[in-house]
């Protein structure tokens, strides 16, 4: 076995089994799960907030009308309908609803007058909301009737009502992914995965890397290779766990995704609108993954080379963090205005465009020179970085002095190829 893959299973070793490790994919694997079930956790905290409201109709012929309108939802209240089961009187309905066998009942008797019904709700406490909603539901039951009754064709009534048609011409097709909510908000979720991933993996190296230097480890590893290798070494055992874990994750989603999709389940899968989902979005995903990670590990890595005590890790971080947070504060404004001109020259930017431009290519249907235009730069970018990186280690891993931001960024200018 060569001395880079010792050097990268150690690191990949090491990772995947400490504490943390384990902690964050375990909460990760659970998260996942519980997402795809958050829609059954919703139905029933509302079902929580259910009124039950039993109708009396003597003699107006509108329950069945009043019913069938509530069933289509009312705003702000979540009402189930249904017809009184007992004797009508005036002792039987307020007994039910002081016992709470009902939340509250609605009277309807036939009136003299143009209004056609008389409509009474009894209840055990005001309840406005219920009020409101059942007035509308009943008005709109009682309307044919009460069209009639005035000499009004309802026919004629209706077509006043129905909207005039705007006929829609557009000047350019939409794009592939614009009129896809679901599209953008797994797009916005999977970019928050992203920023978390990588802020996470890039302490990750950080820490690695200011305890190998304070327990002396990287004096022996130093001793068998080059600085540069082990750097590398380092960021690919940690991507490949990463990875691992992002693997994971997916097979967690796929299962319950299945488990949902069966006989018996909560959901089909028509029902979660993964056709609206586009597997590129997966791939780029993985794409920007490696690419920032990369990017900001070897940041990360480089400045807790530099470290030269335990209490410094916090200044050390202070670069690559702000960096990174800006990243993800242009990255989340960007989801309302993907196509604007900041977050179009962002997404060119090196080490904003992992973040960035992923949205853009979720949102918009970018053309494929854009992307790719990126990920160039970027690439030629991080070639530097990690021969800056490497310098750093080189420079600063066996020595043990403060931490001083103008050193490290001084050696930009002797990592120039």
């Amino acid at each position: 076995m060569s001395q880079f893959r010792v050097l990268v299973r150690r690191e990949f070793m090491e990772v995947v089994r400490s504490t943390a490790y384990k902690v964050t994919t375990a909460v990760a694997l659970l998260l996942v799960a519980g997402l795809a079930f958050l829609p059954l956790l919703i139905d029933w905290l509302s079902s929580l907030d259910q009124q039950r409201v039993a109708v009396i109709d003597e003699g107006t012929g509108l329950a069945a009308a009043v019913q069938e309108v509530l069933a289509q939802g009312a705003p702000g209240v979540r009402l189930v309908v249904e017809p009184w089961p007992g004797p009508v009187g005036e002792a039987a309905v307020e007994q039910a609803v002081r016992h709470e066998r009902v939340d509250g009942v609605l009277w309807l008797r036939p009136a003299a007058g143009p209004e056609i019904v008389s409509a009474r709700y009894v209840s055990r406490v005001p309840q406005p909301d219920t009020v409101a909603a059942l007035s509308a539901a009943v008005s709109q039951a009682a309307l044919p009737l009460r069209l009639q009754r005035a000499g009004i064709d309802p026919a004629a009534f209706q077509v006043v009502l129905d909207p005039v048609p705007v006929r829609q011409v557009a000047l350019e097709p939409a794009g592939e992914h614009e009129e896809s909510p679901v599209t953008q908000g797994l797009g916005y979720l999977l970019m928050f995965m992203l920023y978390i991933a990588l802020a996470m993996y890039g302490s990750m190296a950080l820490y690695g890397v200011t305890t190998e230097k304070m327990s002396r480890i990287a004096e022996v590893l130093l001793v068998a290779t080059r600085p540069g290798t082990l750097l590398l070494s380092k960021l690919v055992g940690l991507g490949a766990a990463g990875l691992l874990q992002f693997l994971l994750m997916a097979a967690v989603g796929v299962g319950v995704v299945l488990f949902r999709g069966l006989p018996g389940g909560a959901m089909s899968l028509p029902d979660l609108h993964l056709s609206g989902v586009p597997l590129g979005i997966w791939a780029w995903l993985l794409v920007f993954f490696l690419l920032g990670f990369l990017m900001y590990s070897a940041l990360y890595a480089a400045m807790g080379a530099a470290v030269g005590r335990p209490e410094e890790v916090q200044n050390a971080s202070g670069l690559p963090t702000l960096v990174l947070v800006v990243t993800y504060i242009v990255a989340a404004a960007s989801i309302a205005a993907p196509d604007g001109q900041v977050a179009t020259i962002a997404s060119f930017v090196p080490f904003l465009t992992p973040l960035i431009m992923f949205v853009r290519v979720v949102t918009l249907d970018l053309p494929p020179w854009q992307p790719l235009v990126g990920l160039t730069v970027n690439l030629v970018v991080l070639w530097l970085l990690l021969r800056w990186a490497a310098r750093v280690y080189r420079e600063n891993l066996l020595v043990q002095q403060p931490f001083a931001l103008r050193r490290v960024l001084g050696l930009v200018r002797a990592a120039r190829p």
